[in-house]
C-alpha cells in the first residue's frame, strides 16, 4: 500500500510530461478500438446474415442498358424500385415463373408505413415512420428471422400451414408493449389485391433486437429503425390494385451452373436492361475482403504504439536523469532499488491505465453516434493485449535501468 502511495505522489508530481503522453496513448488507442470495432461489425454482421439467408439463393439484379458499365457489375443498385416500366420487375417475374432451371422465386416488399393512433384496429406504434418488410410464402423459406419471443415465421408455417387464415407478423422489441403477441391488427396501407379489403396479422414473434433481417440489401447488424419494424409474410396490393406489390426478386437454381446462361437470355429478352444474379454467399464473401482490407489500418496504429512506446522510453529516461535528485534522496531515506524501479514502472501503468480507459469511454460513446462500429469483449481484449505488449517494451527497460543506477553517486548528488 505504502508503494502504491508513493507512485501515485510522484505520479501527480510529473504533470506535464504524464498530459502529453496520455494524449499520445489515448489517439492510439482510441484509433485502434474504432479500426477493430470496425473490423468487429463487419466479420459478425456476415457471420449473422449467413445464419439468417438460405444458402445459394440469388438475387435478380437490373441495370439499364446505356447506364451500363461492365467495370461496375458488382455495384448495381437491387432489382426492384417497383416503378412500373422504369424496371421490368413485373416482366422478370413471369419468366422466371416459366422457367425450369428455376426452384423456387420469392418476391420482397419492404415500405416506410405512417402509423394512424385513430384507426382503433391499426398496429399501435408512436412513432412517425415504421418500416415494414413483406415477403411473400416463399420468400418466407429463404429468411430465418430470428425471434426472442413467441414463433419465427418459419416455425408458424411448420405448425400452422392449414389451421389459421390469418398471415403471421414479426414485430420489434419495442411495439411488443402495445402489441402483445396473439394480438390481431392491421398495418397502414396494407390491402389484399384480391378482396381489396385490409390485410388481418396475427402478432406471432418479437424480432431479435441482435439480428440482420436481411431483406433490400441492408447491411445493418441488428433492426433497422430503432426497432421499430415489422415482417409478414403476404405481400401487399400494388398502387393500381392488379396485383401484389414487390421489389426484389429472389430465385433459388436447380443447378448454380446455368447462371450465366440465365442473365445471358434474359439480358436478351428485356432488351432495355442488363440481368445479372448475384449470389449471396458471394456478396457477403466480397464484404469481409473488403472488410480485411481494413487490417491496413491497424499495421499503422501498431507503429504508432511501437513509436509512442519507444518515445515514452526516451522521455522516461530523461527524466530519471532530471530527477537524481528526487532519488537521491529516496535512497538517503533507504528506498531500495527495487521499490524505486515499481513505483517508476507504475507511474507508466497508470499513464497506460488512464489513456486505455479514456479511449475505451469515447469509443463506447462512438459506437452509439457512428453505426458499423462493434466495441465488445472480442475487441477491447485485442486492443488491451497489443497495448499491454507495448507497455511491457516501455516499463521493462526503465526497471532495468533503475537496478543499475548507483546509489551512493547520486546520494552525494542529493
Amino acid at each position: 500500500m505504502e508503494i502504491l502511495q508513493m507512485t501515485w505522489r510522484s505520479f501527480l508530481k510529473q504533470k506535464k510530461r504524464n498530459i502529453l503522453l496520455i494524449i499520445e496513448l489515448f489517439l492510439c488507442f482510441f484509433i485502434m478500438l474504432l479500426i477493430l470495432g470496425r473490423l468487429e461489425y463487419s466479420f459478425s454482421y456476415v457471420d449473422e446474415a449467413l445464419k439468417v439467408v438460405t444458402p445459394e439463393l440469388f438475387i435478380v439484379n437490373s441495370f439499364p442498358m446505356e447506364l451500363h458499365n461492365e467495370d461496375n457489375l458488382t455495384k448495381n443498385s437491387f432489382m426492384g424500385r417497383d416503378k412500373g416500366s422504369l424496371l421490368p420487375t413485373l416482366e422478370l417475374s413471369k419468366l422466371l415463373e416459366k422457367d425450369n432451371r428455376v426452384d423456387k422465386i420469392g418476391k420482397t416488399y419492404v415500405k416506410v408505413l405512417e402509423p394512424n393512433s385513430n384507426n382503433p384496429g391499426e398496429l399501435k406504434a408512436n412513432v412517425l415512420n415504421l418500416l415494414a418488410i413483406f415477403d411473400d410464402r416463399n420468400a418466407v423459406d429463404f429468411y430465418d428471422y430470428k425471434v426472442i419471443k413467441g414463433e419465427s415465421l418459419k416455425s408458424y408455417y411448420k405448425n400452422n400451414e392449414n389451421k389459421d387464415e390469418l398471415v403471421p407478423l414479426l414485430i420489434g422489441p419495442p411495439l411488443e408493449k402495445k402489441n402483445p403477441i396473439g394480438s390481431i391488427v392491421e398495418l397502414p396501407g396494407a390491402i389484399d389485391y384480391k378482396t381489396h379489403k385490409p390485410i388481418k396479422y396475427k402478432i406471432v414473434g418479437v424480432l431479435d433486437p441482435t439480428k440482420p433481417t436481411e431483406d433490400d440489401g441492408v447491411e445493418e447488424l441488428g433492426l433497422q429503425n430503432n426497432g421499430y419494424v415489422v415482417i409478414s409474410s403476404k405481400l401487399p396490393a400494388h398502387m393500381d390494385g392488379t396485383r401484389e406489390a414487390f421489389q426484389t426478386l429472389l430465385i433459388k437454381l436447380k443447378n448454380k451452373a446455368d447462371v450465366e446462361a440465365i442473365e445471358k437470355e434474359y439480358t436478351d429478352k428485356i432488351k432495355t436492361h442488363n440481368i445479372t444474379l448475384l449470389n449471396l454467399g458471394d456478396r457477403y464473401a466480397k464484404l469481409e475482403q473488403y472488410a480485411k482490407k481494413d487490417y491496413t489500418g491497424i499495421f499503422y496504429v501498431v507503429i504508432m504504439l511501437l513509436l509512442s512506446s519507444f518515445g515514452i522510453l526516451s522521455v522516461s529516461f530523461s527524466t530519471l536523469i532530471k530527477r537524481q535528485k528526487e532519488i537521491g534522496v529516496r535512497f538517503a531515506l533507504g528506498a531500495r532499488k527495487s521499490n524505486l524501479s515499481i513505483m517508476l514502472g507504475l507511474e507508466l501503468v497508470l499513464l497506460y491505465l488512464i489513456s486505455g480507459v479514456a479511449a475505451y469511454l469515447c469509443a463506447f460513446g462512438v459506437e452509439h453516434l457512428v453505426p458499423q462500429i462493434l466495441i465488445d469483449l472480442k475487441v477491447v481484449g485485442i486492443a488491451y493485449f497489443v497495448a499491454g505488449f507495448f507497455m511491457l517494451i516501455s516499463v521493462i527497460p526503465l526497471v532495468i535501468k533503475t537496478f543499475k543506477l548507483e546509489p551512493i553517486e547520486l546520494i552525494r548528488e542529493a
